[in-house]
């Protein structure tokens, strides 16, 4: 990607190519930025509703693919949906 890092975090999810699923499951829980969803943890998307291992597996690689990892460990500030 060829943005800017403050436009990339404000850049909707749909800019990862995500599937119908993957975009549903994450915006119901309220992540609909790329910046939204670089502010979890793997832990912290694995434990909400609607994501399971195949959407979760999509979205890390999706954000790989665009260098883009997702932070490590659980974040403090979460809460679950």
């Amino acid at each position: 990607m060829t943005t800017g890092d403050g436009d990339l975090l404000a850049s909707p999810l749909t800019i990862l190519g995500l599937t119908l699923r993957s975009y549903n499951a994450l915006t119901t829980n309220g992540i609909s930025t790329v910046g939204d969803l670089l502010a979890h943890t793997e832990v912290d998307i694995a434990t909400l509703p609607r994501i399971g291992p195949i959407v979760l597996a999509e979205i890390k690689a999706k954000l790989s693919a665009n260098d883009l990892p997702l932070r490590e460990g659980r974040s403090p500030y979460w809460k679950r949906r």
